[in-house]
């Protein structure tokens, strides 16, 4: 067997443990092992940040393995492409001949490729009597390190997927917040909201696409807190702003207990879901106190239009709500599983919404259905729904 062609010349011979250890590597490889040479620098180029290679280091590696002719790099066959720097320059761009080199040294030195240097340094071909002996670079690399790199770009894809997530969320928390603070204010709501916007403010100064990971989770998690922060400001005063007018009556009231017929050609009837709201169990009953009355008649204007005598009360908009319903084609048993999931004022507020948006949606007691399973669920609140068509509507009257 002819000696192994040494990795370095003897000008340049640092690292001997690492030279071995690569060595070892490229021949431990089973015969016949394949990898596809694109792929193999793709997973490379998503992951060059953790390998610690620049962009200019990979335009020479996709140089480098244009030399070799086949797609496929297969162990057991030639691997070793000996291009001069000349040549390597014209497909890298044009890169300068010290650049190149430097990014050579990069790529040897991070075990993406292997020298295989002749006696003077230089890369050649030399056919002898029995064999071909080749001085240049080794791809061998490569393909023995293929999973690993394949490895390491999914690991960086579920990173910057979960980054963007957080992003996502950054928008979406800064947004909902900055308009529902403004809204407080402007309306003149109890609570302490140049304080909430203090907060906001502090958790607002900062670009988020320029935070680092664990600052980036750590503002999610201060705009989540700060949100339900919100939350329980906005229950609190809407509770408190409803019992000061008819709360009292309100509270007493409840949905008609005589069920209607249902529509067939609403899906998913069940007979213990056709009762109303009065035959469900005490617990299950929620009261109308939670919205000023005054906001969701600016709010959704359309909803009154239903009224014969006009809306005063929230026993109006009750009394309202079920002439809605049917009107809509939503079943009783649609609207009855609505309150109990919901509660009373966020299904009526639901509703009214509906009929606000009607032109836009196809089928209301499919809708109202979806909402009902988000409520169920904890993910619905009829607060930011009732504040965009608040706004929507304050929008339209600023314009005229």
């Amino acid at each position: 067997m002819p000696a192994q062609p040494s990795l370095t010349p003897p000008q340049r011979r640092t690292g001997v443990l690492e030279r071995r250890a690569t060595i070892w590597i490229i021949d431990d490889l089973t015969k016949g092992t394949i990898a596809h040479k694109y792929q193999v620098v793709d997973a490379i180029c998503v992951a060059k940040d953790r390998l610690g290679l620049s962009n200019g280091a990979i335009a020479v590696l996709r140089a480098l393995i244009s030399f070799h002719p086949n797609v496929t790099l297969q162990t057991g066959e030639p691997l070793v492409i000996h291009p001069s720097n000349k040549l390597l320059q014209a497909r890298a761009n044009g890169m300068a001949e010290a650049t190149l080199r430097r990014h050579l040294a990069t790529l040897v030195s991070s075990g993406i490729i292997a020298r295989r240097d002749s006696p003077n340094g230089k890369r050649y071909v030399r056919q002898g009597a029995d064999e071909k002996q080749i001085y240049g670079f080794d791809l061998s690399l490569l393909v023995a390190r293929a999973p690993e790199f394949e490895t390491l770009k999914k690991a960086v894809e579920a990173e910057a997927r979960e980054r963007r997530r957080l992003l996502d969320l950054v928008t979406i928390y800064r947004r909902d917040l900055r308009e529902t603070i403004t809204e407080a204010l402007l309306l003149h709501l109890p609570g302490d909201w140049e304080g909430i916007q203090a907060t906001f403010a502090s958790l607002s100064h900062e670009r988020a696409d320029r935070l680092g990971s664990d600052r980036l989770r750590a503002l999610v998690d201060g705009l989540d807190q700060l949100g339900r922060h919100v939350d329980d400001t906005l229950r609190k005063t809407m509770s408190s702003t409803d019992s000061n007018g008819d709360g009292a009556q309100i509270e007493r009231h409840h949905l008609e207990s005589k069920p209607k017929p249902f529509l067939e050609s609403e899906p998913g009837f069940r007979e213990s879901q056709g009762r109303s709201a009065a035959d469900q169990p005490e617990a299950k009953r929620s009261p109308l106190r939670e919205f000023p009355l005054s906001m969701v008649l600016q709010a959704c204007p359309d909803f009154a239009l239903f009224a014969r005598h006009g809306i005063s009360s929230w026993r109006d908009v009750l009394s309202v709500a079920d002439r809605v319903r049917g009107a809509f084609g939503i079943s009783p048993s649609a609207w009855a599983e609505a309150v109990e999931a919901m509660g009373a004022a966020d299904a009526c507020v639901a509703l009214a919404a509906i009929v606000q948006r009607s032109a836009m949606i196809k089928s209301p007691g499919g809708y109202l259905r979806n909402l009902t399973e988000k409520a169920r669920a904890g993910k619905f609140s009829a607060w930011p729904m009732l504040m965009a068509l608040w706004r929507l509507q304050n929008g339209k009257k600023g314009r005229e």
